[in-house]
């Protein structure tokens, strides 16, 4: 068995799923699990706690966050401890179950890389597709004891967009909401869920890439006055760029709205608007907020930058 476990990603949501549930499978007290950033906490006391005997379980679980010395040009680890690293992983304590975790891409050139996708049991969680979230919330009710039936898990996903976090939170303030009868129905979301932002996020994207501050702090505090979280803002705003730079690549590639709208998996609707923005937008432009707004979401994420400054700073930038 392997006792070291690598989980990376985009997608944060499935990877706190994931270490729960490698926690619940060695049945460990969540107060008894050590936790470390590895941004601030250097690999040799990491590996220095995994190598005591636990007094508790007979298994320990030490789960290390922020494994960023694992990406391309990042130096938060000494090689000292990157090699004491390498060591540990050819022959890992047999009594402890060493959990490494990463929001974002790997270095493949790395040898730490390398070593820990032989070494390790490797799990990789990217953003999904909208096919793959019907399933998913379809998956979060039915566990629960709730029913939906599609054409509401649709719905559902208009409303909220593709974060997951955002997702699950809905679902829970749903399933809270219908206690009672477990049954997920239209008005019910309709009540509860505000509704997808698709033309004030266009408004706003519009005053981004025109970098029109007056207009931007307008539309960012009307969206704040209705309770909509920067985090979310985030999301919503790089999943808007992004499916504008799709719909425009496609359309130049000679594709039809319709065809797009099936490619993609998104309501012909959100494609209409996507293209009539992008001709207006430039390529470079556009890949350029995307990833800065990648970096902030990771970011906000993992608690390196606040997400009420990290945003507005983001604003203030452009």
């Amino acid at each position: 068995m392997k006792n070291i476990y690598l989980i990376y990603g985009e997608e944060y949501f499935l990877i706190k799923e994931k270490i729960k549930a490698i926690i619940n499978q060695y049945h460990s007290d969540n107060n008894l699990i050590s936790k470390y950033d590895l941004t601030e906490t250097p690999l040799s006391k990491v590996l220095e706690d995994a190598a005591m005997p636990s007094f508790f379980n007979p298994m320990k679980v030490i789960v290390c966050n922020q494994a960023t010395f694992l990406t391309s040009n990042d130096k938060t680890q000494d090689d000292s401890d990157i090699k004491q690293l390498l060591r540990y992983s050819s022959n890992p304590i047999d009594s402890t179950i060493l959990i490494i975790s990463l929001i974002g891409k790997l270095d493949e050139r790395k040898k730490i890389v390398k070593t820990l996708k032989k070494e390790a049991q490797v799990f990789q969680y990217q953003k999904l597709n909208q096919k793959d979230l019907m399933i998913k919330v379809k998956d979060i009710f039915t566990q629960a004891g709730y029913q939906i039936n599609n054409d509401n898990i649709y719905y559902l996903l208009t409303r909220t967009g593709s974060d997951l976090t955002i997702i699950n939170n809905e679902c829970q303030k749903l399933m809270t909401y219908k206690i009672d009868t477990k049954k997920i129905e239209s008005d019910d979301i309709k009540e509860l869920v505000p509704k997808y932002l698709d033309d004030t996020i266009f408004n706003l994207i519009d005053a981004v890439i025109n970098k029109d501050q007056n207009q931007i702090f307008t539309i960012y505090q009307q969206l704040l006055t209705k309770g909509e979280e920067p985090i979310k803002i985030v999301v919503l705003l790089a999943n808007q760029i992004r499916l504008i730079y799709q719909v425009k690549t496609l359309i130049m590639e000679g594709h039809r709205e319709i065809d797009i709208a099936t490619q993609l998996a998104v309501h012909p609707y959100r494609v209409k608007l996507a293209w009539e923005k992008s001709r207006n937008y430039n390529d470079k432009i556009l890949i350029d907020y995307l990833n800065k707004l990648a970096d902030l979401d990771i970011g906000i994420k993992t608690g390196k930058i606040d997400k009420n400054i990290g945003l507005e700073m983001f604003f203030l930038k452009l």
